[in-house]
């Protein structure tokens, strides 16, 4: 027996001693079957009935690798690999959680493990290729063979091929020969897979052997790939010089890479969100309307917005293999040291994903997939050793490829991928060094993050890079993350970058949109309610203003006390919508407040009470009056509402409702200054001089009196004959300010009231008039009295 078939009865034996009926079949799949190579593994799935399955998932998957472990040490070639899933896992269309469970989170030491990824496609070759070890005949598995691949899994496809490249890369640097010669078989059939991922793309038509791949591509691939496709099949079933690689087809592989992301890059992702329960009792995640419109003929995707990172709200299955594979390459990279320069470029948006999470999650991710019997898969510094090493030397890493030369220089040599073009990649990149070097230490235990631009780091490289990083960040809630792209994109705003701003608000929205599905805090709330908030200014400030005034009204009823999105609130309704239907919204919406009603009750009212200020400088007396009642009726306790209500009342004649709304101002602050100084104007006006000096005392006594105040207290003083207390007045003015005009007039005009000042005097009287007027040119009073005061000394001279 020769020592395939050896190593596959003793796991047949092995397998049904340990679990009996519980198994419903064994079946060995893959290569090793017919294009057998000595890097061929022995892939063999267990499959189990549902209802052992469901329960003891944990328990087979454990047990079958220490059977598979106890089999290789004791025959090394071609190493089993023994796989648990069950029957419906072949008998029902879309990634099922049987197989993310498997792969994602317990095979890092397996990159291109297919994580439930391009499923049809893996069963189609699964069925061609299979070989039933137990029993002899297996109907069950037959019954899911599929007759066309669904175009979706182009890109799904395409993504295990990356992975299995960067795989191969790494294990080519080991001075191991069997290491080598995996790596040479890893790069490939990851350029194999490419292809086929390419091929597709245009037709569903399943190939289940790497020669049918190579053949297909020739007939419709570029002839200058041609040599590469017969050199990567070659290597793959060992029939050719395998040395080259490294020197002489590297670079080709690479060529076609980009090739094959450039036709997939314009196939329609199948967006999987949300969890839904399959037949058996399995949960996996995915939006049932879109999974049916994909398969309709639908129109081509925008190459521009392919990604292989879809995003958790795109694609949760592909996110999370896209992650996790991309932390464990980056990983992987830096124990090699990888550092060629096209190998970078071709894996820069795994760098910027592992970057990104690492800069705004420092103490790890945490991803959950689905709700019932799930696992949950958690990305942090304990995962392992060495991811943990990512994210301690991310500096070292980011600053190392910022400071190669040949990292730049080869984005003008690389084609463009369809994610991003090599015209942002170096800025994209320094933006990502600048986040993790130009940091401020917010303290321990605390996230890190970027402040403000470095002089080296233009605005809008900042604003690329934040506007990426929020995308990428968009369903993980975190509320240092949330504040922390509040703040960029205020940041962002106050740059003028407006359109950068709200974009990179807008991904933040998410959030919003599924709140139930995250344990979104009251404080989260609070944030959220900024983001609508700012959202809301970058509409208004571009001339939306019904939009700005929907995030406003959001932004309120997330956080019914965030009183500065009232107060926007109400300056927008003030200059576009001035009517009785705004107030009485308003009114609703400060109701609502719970912890800062007065404080709301007050900002509205000021807008208000300025509303009434303009339309009173326009002259619209009618309208201002309004406002200013609108104004106090918000919050009667708002004082200078009173005191400017009052102004206006004055000036259109209503002399004792004026008085009224400078009293009651008095009466809310009894220290406000300017109400006592109108009240006393007012009451000398109506000739009750004594009701304006006790007004006036009372600003003095609370020691606020200024120059004005003890001029206007000597004005009364006049208007009673007190001529000694008048000129204490005014002398107490020109203490605090010895260049007012109006206490040089007034000191000047005690001189001269008296029935016969003496000459003396009078001439005292010209000088403190003359002074006024030298102080103010435009002061016709002054001019007066300096006139009558010059006539009266003209008189006594005369007599005399």
């Amino acid at each position: 027996m020769d020592v395939i078939s050896n190593k596959l009865e003793i796991a047949k034996h092995l397998v049904l001693e340990e679990f009996g009926d519980a198994v419903a079949a064994i079946i060995v799949i893959g290569s090793i079957t017919h294009e057998k190579t000595e890097a061929s593994d022995l892939d063999v799935s267990v499959i189990y009935y549902d209802r052992f399955y469901n329960e003891r998932i944990e328990d087979f998957r454990d047990k079958l690798s220490k059977i598979a472990d106890r089999i290789n040490r004791e025959h090394p070639r071609h190493p089993i690999v023994l796989w648990a899933t069950k029957e419906d896992h072949y008998l029902i269309g879309l990634p099922d959680i049987s197989y993310v469970k498997r792969n994602l989170p317990y095979t890092l030491n397996r990159l291109d493990a297919w994580g439930g990824l391009a499923k049809d496609t893996l069963k189609s070759y699964e069925l061609a290729s299979h070989k039933t070890i137990y029993p002899d005949e297996y109907e069950a598995f037959l019954m899911g063979k599929c007759k066309g691949i669904p175009t979706y899994e182009a890109i799904e496809l395409f993504l295990i091929a990356t992975r299995t490249f960067a795989e191969g890369i790494v294990e080519l640097t080991s001075t191991d020969p069997k290491e080598q010669r995996s790596g040479r078989n890893h790069v490939a059939k990851a350029g194999l897979r490419a292809a086929y991922a390419a091929l597709i793309s245009k037709k569903s038509h399943p190939l289940n052997s790497y020669r049918e791949i190579r053949d297909a591509a020739k007939l419709t691939f570029p002839e200058d790939l041609h040599s590469v496709l017969n050199y990567l099949y070659q290597l793959k079933t060992g029939t050719n010089n395998e040395s080259q690689v490294l020197t002489d087809f590297l670079p080709e592989t690479l060529k076609l890479l980009y090739y094959c992301e450039g036709q997939v890059s314009t196939v329609r992702r199948l967006s999987m969100s949300g969890v839904s329960m399959a037949r058996a009792g399995e949960s996996f995640a995915f939006e049932s309307n879109h999974y049916i419109e994909v398969l309709k003929n639908d129109p081509p995707a925008q190459s521009e917005d392919y990604c292989r990172f879809p995003g958790f709200d795109v694609n949760h299955i592909h996110s999370s293999y896209f992650l996790i594979t991309a932390f464990e390459i980056v990983r992987r990279f830096m124990r090699a040291e990888i550092c060629d320069p096209e190998i970078l470029n071709f894996f820069f948006e795994e760098i910027f994903v592992v970057g990104t999470f690492a800069l705004y999650s420092p103490f790890g991710t945490k991803i959950q997939i689905g709700r019932i019997e799930m696992i949950e898969l958690r990305i942090t510094i304990a995962l392992e050793e060495e991811i943990m090493a990512v994210l301690e030397e991310r500096e070292k890493l980011f600053l190392y490829l910022s400071s190669l030369k040949q990292f730049h220089e080869s984005q003008t040599q690389c084609p463009n991928t369809p994610w991003l073009s090599n015209k942002h990649r170096f800025d994209a990149l320094q933006g990502l060094i600048f986040g993790i070097t130009g940091v401020t230490m917010v303290s321990a235990g605390e996230d890190i993050l970027p402040t403000t631009p470095t002089p080296h780091l233009n605005k809008d490289t900042l604003a690329f890079t934040l506007r990426w990083q929020s995308r990428l960040l968009k369903v993980f809630y975190s509320e240092d993350i949330l504040k922390a792209f509040n703040q960029f994109a205020l940041l962002l705003y106050q740059n003028g970058q407006n359109d950068d701003a709200r974009a990179v608000l807008q991904e933040l929205l998410y959030l919003d949109y599924h709140r139930d599905a995250y344990p979104i805090s009251q404080e989260g709330l609070c944030l959220l309610s900024t983001t609508r908030q700012y959202l809301g200014i970058t509409y208004h400030d571009s001339g939306d203003t019904e939009q700005a005034k929907h995030e406003y009204i959001k932004a309120l009823e997330l956080n019914s006390d965030n009183f500065s999105a009232l107060d926007d609130l109400t300056s927008l309704l003030l200059l576009t919508e001035p009517t009785e239907a705004s107030v009485k919204l308003l009114s609703e919406l400060v109701e609502r407040s719970i912890n800062c009603r007065k404080e709301s009750q007050e900002q509205v009212s000021q807008r208000f009470m300025f509303h009434a200020i303009k339309l009173k400088q326009d002259g619209n007396y009618s309208d201002a009056e309004t406002w200013y009642t609108h104004a106090i009726d918000f919050d009667p306790t708002l004082f200078k509402a009173y005191f400017n209500y009052g102004l206006l009342l004055g000036k259109v004649g209503k002399i004792e409702m004026a008085a009224q709304n400078y009293e009651k101002a008095i009466e809310l602050n009894p220290q406000y200054k300017n109400a006592y100084v109108n009240l006393a104007l007012l009451r000398e006006n109506q000739g009750d001089a004594e009701a304006s000096i006790t007004l006036l005392n009372s600003v003095i006594e609370f020691e606020l009196a200024d120059e004005q105040v003890w001029t206007n207290l000597g004005n009364s003083y006049l208007k009673v004959n007190d001529l000694e207390s008048a000129d204490k007045s005014f002398v107490e003015a020109l203490k605090i300010n010895d260049n007012f005009a109006d206490a040089w007039n007034g000191r000047g005009f005690v001189l001269i009231s008296p029935a016969n000042p003496s000459q003396q005097d009078l001439s005292f009287a010209l000088v403190f008039f003359m002074k006024a007027i030298q102080l103010d040119p435009s002061f016709d009073g002054a001019k007066m009295n300096f006139l009558q005061t010059s006539s009266r000394i003209k008189d006594c001279v005369d007599e005399g």
